[in-house]
């Protein structure tokens, strides 16, 4: 016994299987960061600056913090104070390795 599906049928299958396969759920972020109220934005220690733009680290730190606060969903609070979240960015430009400056010594963190 075969089993023929009508054109409008067959065409009906096609288009929904597509969105099913859509239907996919997404990720659940962990409950503390879902309830942070604050947070705060870092350059990442080790980072250093490139050569041809020095202050990229500190650019793309205050573009974040801009962001974050159009946003709306965080508090942003200064350096040293706690904080509920706190994000570390770095400039970057899509290679593996570039020249660099080393990080100024006040972001480094004490190396005993």
């Amino acid at each position: 016994m075969s089993c023929r599906l009508s054109p409008p049928a067959l065409t009906l299958v096609l288009l929904v299987t597509p969105s099913l396969a859509k239907e996919k759920k997404k990720p659940i972020l962990p409950a503390e960061v879902l309830q942070a109220r604050t947070a705060r934005v870092i350059i990442y220690p080790d980072a250093g600056e490139p050569i041809i733009r020095p202050r990229a680290n500190e650019t793309a730190r205050t573009n974040v913090e801009k962001a974050l606060m159009e946003w709306g969903r965080f508090e942003i609070v200064p350096d040293g104070q706690e904080s509920d979240l706190v994000f570390v960015v770095r400039t970057g430009n899509g290679t593996f390795a570039q020249e660099r400056l080393p990080a100024p010594m006040h972001l480094l963190p004490n190396r005993h």
